[in-house]
């Protein structure tokens, strides 16, 4: 009888760590549906650089804030899938440690391409274009890399369906900022 009552408590704890996940995702979706409408945050650019177009500072200012909500959505995975580990449902190692370094990889590509923005602000022109488009089309690479090996770890369809949809919401502002750059 006690080791039911074992077994019911991980299952518990399983079940409360996927809620958890799910919560945190659609807490980072709400975020990001909050700040959608900040892309026009500037109405009017003053004081710009010679040479930078008023609409360019407010294309620098869409890119900076879609780069955020990169992060933000980032995290948010990050969080599902330690979450998920913690709940016993992600039990490959490998799986897990490749989900987690492609995380850092977006991560550190996130932040190149937001420090590079830092360097030339209100300038969003060709070339930083250039630069912004690498980064981020990397940072889609990466997520190919999660979906074709990283959770492929995850046993759990309740638990995987959570880092699917943080998946899909980080793959979502990638193209965000794609489409932005092609302009």
């Amino acid at each position: 009888m006690k080791r039911e009552e074992r077994t019911m408590t991980a299952k518990q704890k399983a079940v409360l760590a996927n809620i958890g996940a799910i919560v945190i995702v659609l807490g980072a979706m709400a975020m990001a549906w909050a700040l959608g409408g900040c892309s026009a945050r500037v109405a009017h650019v003053t004081n710009l650089p010679a040479g930078v177009t008023e609409q360019q500072a407010k294309d620098w200012d869409a890119a900076v804030r879609d780069l955020h909500q990169i992060a933000v959505t980032t995290n948010a995975l990050r969080e599902a899938v330690v979450a998920v580990r913690t709940a016993g449902s992600f039990p490959d190692d490998h799986a897990y440690a490749v989900t987690l370094e492609s995380i850092a990889k977006v991560d550190a590509l996130q932040i190149q391409a937001a420090g590079f923005l830092r360097q030339s602000p209100n300038n969003f022109g060709a070339s930083q274009k250039q630069v912004i488009t690498a980064n981020v089309s990397a940072i889609a690479q990466e997520l190919q890399t999660l979906n074709s090996t990283g959770v492929t770890g995850i046993k759990d369809k309740a638990s995987l369906s959570t880092v699917n949809t943080a998946l899909a919401n980080l793959t979502g502002w990638v193209s965000v900022v794609l489409n932005l750059t092609s302009k």
